[in-house]
């Protein structure tokens, strides 16, 4: 039960899929796709750019063309700062994109595991493993090892492609930190 009630109050939170119109006590309307909420701002985006309002000054909003009440709203941006608060809290590691990518570039996974994500570790280390696996059986078994080029060559795609997707998350971590004060011990800041 517990878990509908909390679904519920969550199904109509802010996310990037809002259309926004913000209309400010100035008179001006700020319209564009939600971004994120910090330190009393609004940020949406729309027409090839980001638009910063003040919350306070907000005097009425349109979430997908439907009027929504203030207080609502209000609510629903303060459960995103303390989110936000709370994250920066206790934040996950959160190392340097470079670090990541090094490290996936030695084996697919390695750099998800700096990131403590360990269901995508997993997963490309099971490919990984495949991959050699049956690069290995095919030089051992096998009577031609004319299939290791190939398959050298799609375990360097798959290690790019894991380095790129680690490299984003860690992108996206230290951004949404936003500062050097939440540095992990894999970082390369120090």
């Amino acid at each position: 039960m517990f878990w509908l009630l909390w679904f519920m109050t969550r199904a109509f939170a802010l996310d990037g899929n809002d259309e926004l119109n913000l209309t400010l006590a100035t008179g001006e309307v700020v319209h564009g796709w939600f971004h994120h909420v910090e330190d009393g701002l609004i940020v949406v985006s729309g027409d090839n750019r980001f638009h910063v309002a003040s919350i306070e000054l907000i005097a009425e909003v349109q979430r997908d063309g439907e009027l929504v009440a203030l207080e609502a709203f209000h609510s629903e941006v303060a459960d995103l700062e303390m989110a936000l608060e709370r994250y920066r809290a206790d934040p996950p590691p959160h190392p340097h994109p470079a670090t990541v990518t090094a490290l996936s570039m030695g084996w697919a996974g390695a750099g998800h595991a700096a990131l403590g994500e360990w269901r995508t570790v997993g997963e490309y280390a099971i490919l990984e493993g495949l991959v050699w696996g049956t690069a290995a059986l095919n030089v051992t078994v096998g009577d031609s090892p004319g299939l290791l080029i190939p398959l050298a060559a799609l375990d360097v795609l798959f290690r790019l492609h894991a380095a790129s997707d680690a490299a984003q998350i860690a992108r996206h971590r230290r951004r949404k930190l936003g500062s050097k004060d939440h540095v992990s011990p894999w970082s390369a800041d120090q």
